[in-house]
């Protein structure tokens, strides 16, 4: 239950709240004191290192799960943004096999291990009959 307290975890955290306070610069908010624009791929890298942070000062009774659930909040949001980039350079071009193959690769890291298997099994299979 011991958090030992040493020069990186308080570093690592001034750093963090440094950046927090750059994020929410009033500068970047409107009259309201509502965000003048949507979370960009660099909050959210900035959360999972805001999460990392908190994660070292609480105590480990829980097992790791808070670990666990920052690393997979973090593969969600990278297979979210990767998938909005493909559909996006998509375009309005005419859905062709190729697309539909890359969307369904970029779909895997957030499935559990038995959905991964069946979807490499039916990506491999594709794969074949389109060769």
């Amino acid at each position: 239950m011991e958090n030992p307290m040493n020069i990186e975890t308080i570093t690592n955290t001034l750093v963090v709240l440094q950046k927090l306070k750059q994020m929410h610069n009033p500068a970047q908010r409107d009259e309201n004191g509502s965000s003048t624009g949507t979370i960009h791929p660099d909050r959210l890298a900035l959360m999972y290192e805001i999460f990392s942070v908190i994660e070292s000062f609480i105590p480990q009774t829980r097992n790791g799960s808070f670990g666990l659930a920052f690393k997979q909040g973090s593969r969600y949001s990278g297979a979210y943004r990767e998938l909005k980039s493909h559909i996006r350079s998509m375009g309005r071009s005419k859905p062709e096999m190729q697309h539909m193959m890359k969307t369904l690769k970029l779909v895997v890291p957030v499935l559990d291990n038995r959905q991964k298997l069946y979807l490499d099994k039916f990506i491999k299979i594709i794969e074949i009959i389109q060769a």
